[in-house]
């Protein structure tokens, strides 16, 4: 059960300066931004019957409570400053299983895109 709790949020997005920590990874990605050293991906198997607009909705009330999985940073004058977007609408990507053969190679396209 998915219960309603009050968000305290901006109606707009705001900016505010980015943490020591969060600056010094702002730093290491510009000297090398193709490093994903600290970038965590995940995946899922879920086996049955999911409920796609369930499961949506349960990640938008993450996101919508966490604003550090609405932020983005920004360079603002050479120093890094965090965007912290009002709203973000998470996207889901239905799969059709492919064969067991080929399932590897059907999923690299899906993944290099959130990577």
């Amino acid at each position: 059960m998915i219960t309603d709790f009050p968000l305290s949020t901006t109606p707009e997005a705001k900016l505010v300066p980015a943490s020591f920590a969060q600056a010094r990874l702002w730093f290491l990605n510009r000297l090398d931004p193709e490093r994903s050293d600290y970038n965590v991906t995940v995946g899922w198997r879920i086996e049955g019957t999911l409920d796609v607009a369930l499961l949506r909705d349960a990640m938008q009330i993450v996101v919508d409570r966490h604003e550090i999985l609405r932020t983005t940073f920004v360079d603002v004058d050479g120093a890094p400053w965090q965007r912290i977007s009002a709203s973000f609408s998470t996207v889901t990507t239905e799969m059709n299983p492919p064969p067991e053969s080929t399932r590897r190679e059907s999923v690299r396209p899906v993944y290099a895109r959130i990577v």
